[in-house]
């Protein structure tokens, strides 16, 4: 596409949303939405749908995917319901953008934190994001949550907290590209081990850094690990807290580790040939 075409679909948008408030009325910041391929503008839906590589911004906070559907509500939205009609096909105009919905390659972007999924729903009026398809990941710095579904709350365009559910992986260290698994490897150094985490549920507060993990929790450093019902990891002073289940009859009620000591790689060598050989003489 010619920049000349970016450009004009660009401004088109942006002489739509001239007048546009989005989300809560205070909310002064303009919600700019913007193309590569096309925006179409469904006055009977109520919707802007833009395409090719769209993108969101609204301060810091932004959100891109391949396509993004902009959804308001009426000018005439507060006129009494028997003349509600009217006043909609009368309004001519867009009134308040209240949802965002995005599909295919979803990124959202605030001033420190990011997310990835495949299909994002986002409210501007209650300011809830839910991330789901292609395993939804949330990235902090070098930390990773990812979960069958997350569903993130902003506060002010920014992370506040979220919430994970299903098959919930943290690996803590991690790169960018790093694909969580459900098993410790070595870190990108080789100089030591991910630390890993899995859960069925997680809490992650944005402004304290805690996660809180409850249902079948099992935390990795190394080869070593522990497990219990909850858990609680402060990401910021690196500290974790394993419980015990307690009230449920099904769980043991107790939290359970094992620790492995490190050993040189010439002391595992040495160890392992003497292994050997063991094995050699005991062989008839």
């Amino acid at each position: 596409m010619s920049c000349l075409k970016k450009f004009c679909l660009c401004m088109l948008v942006l002489s739509m949303l001239g007048g546009m408030k989005t989300g809560h009325a205070a909310d002064k910041l303009p919600l700019e939405i913007t193309a590569d391929q096309q925006l179409e503008w469904n006055q009977q839906d109520r919707t802007y749908i833009a395409r090719g590589n769209a993108k969101a911004v609204q301060g810091e906070f932004s959100v891109t995917a391949d396509t993004l559907t902009a959804h308001y509500a009426d000018d005439g939205q507060s006129v009494q319901n028997a003349d509600k009609q009217a006043a909609q096909k009368n309004s001519g105009g867009a009134g308040n953008i209240t949802k965002l919905t995005a599909s295919g390659n979803v990124v959202l972007r605030s001033s420190r934190d990011h997310a990835t999924a495949a299909n994002a729903q986002y409210d501007l009026i209650t300011e809830v994001i839910e991330l789901n398809g292609a395993r939804p990941k949330l990235y902090r710095d070098n930390d990773v949550l990812e979960a069958d579904q997350v569903i993130i709350t902003l506060k002010n365009r920014n992370f506040d907290h979220a919430d994970a559910v299903g098959n919930v992986i943290i690996t803590k260290g991690a790169a960018q590209g790093d694909e969580p698994q459900t098993q410790p490897k070595q870190d990108k150094s080789g100089q030591g081990q991910l630390q890993r985490a899995v859960a069925d549920h997680a809490h992650y507060d944005g402004v304290t850094e805690i996660v809180t993990l409850k249902g079948h929790v099992k935390l990795w450093q190394g080869e070593s690990w522990v497990e219990g019902s909850e858990a609680v990891l402060n990401l910021k002073n690196k500290t974790n807290i394993l419980k015990a289940a307690t009230g449920d009859k099904n769980a043991s009620g107790r939290v359970k580790g094992i620790f492995y000591s490190a050993q040189p790689s010439a002391q595992k060598s040495n160890t392992q040939n003497a292994q050997d050989k063991s094995g050699d003489k005991s062989k008839p």
